[in-house]
This record gives C-alpha cells, sequence and structure tokens, in this order.
C-alpha cells in the first residue's frame, strides 16, 4: 500500500481504487496504521474502507508477538489511542464472533480426547 501511496500513476488515475480491506488478527504493531506512518497515511489516501478486526483475547498474539516484537499488535488491541485514526479507519473487536483455535474445527473436544494405550 505504501508502494501504491507513492505511485504517481496510481494515484492520478481514478480507475485504480481498492475498495477495502480487512485485517483479521493483524500482527503488526498498534500504532502501523495511524496517520503519523507511511502505512496510516496510505490508508487514507487509497482505500475506500479500512476495517481492523480484532481480538483482545488472541492468545497467539498476546503471547509470541509480545515476546517477540516487544510491542503491542494491532490485531489484539486495535488502533493505540493516543494515535490519529485514517479517515476510513474502522475497528471492530471479534472476539466472540470467532471459535479459539481448539474449536475451529467445530468439534467443541480438545486436540486429543482419549490417551493411547498399548
Amino acid at each position: 500500500m505504501i508502494t501504491l501511496n507513492n505511485n504517481e500513476t496510481w494515484k492520478s488515475n481514478s480507475a485504480y481504487h481498492i475498495s477495502s480491506i480487512h485485517l483479521i488478527g493483524a500482527a503488526i504493531s498498534d500504532r502501523a496504521t495511524s496517520k503519523n506512518y507511511p502505512f496510516g497515511i496510505a490508508i487514507d489516501n487509497i482505500v475506500n474502507n479500512f476495517y481492523n478486526l480484532y481480538n483482545p483475547q488472541d492468545n497467539i498474539l498476546q503471547g509470541l508477538y509480545v515476546k517477540t516484537e516487544n510491542e503491542n499488535p494491532l490485531g489484539l488491541l486495535d488502533l493505540h489511542k493516543d494515535e490519529p485514526f485514517p479517515s476510513n479507519y474502522t475497528e471492530h473487536n471479534v472476539m466472540s464472533e470467532i471459535s479459539s483455535f481448539r474449536k475451529t474445527s467445530g468439534i467443541y473436544k480438545p486436540f486429543v480426547d482419549n490417551p493411547v494405550s498399548r
């Protein structure tokens, strides 16, 4: 998106546009989509509707991302509240709409139901 935002042909031709982008569980900084950063500026300039779908109980982002990146991920918390939002930016907490990883098969049981014996 940053590359497109820097491309004069893309920006000057009204036939080019991105209708919407939906990030689900984004493993990027919680400041990346701010209008203070290149990605946020690109969001504001070249996409009609941008959606951040986050889950404050995403155990992968809570564990791996926070420990390795030493910052909060956008998909866990939402855009950092001290940052300016792009004008076309919408956030939605999807915690109650997405099953936990162990339930994604539709079978609401732990992965290992029965111990293995001889």
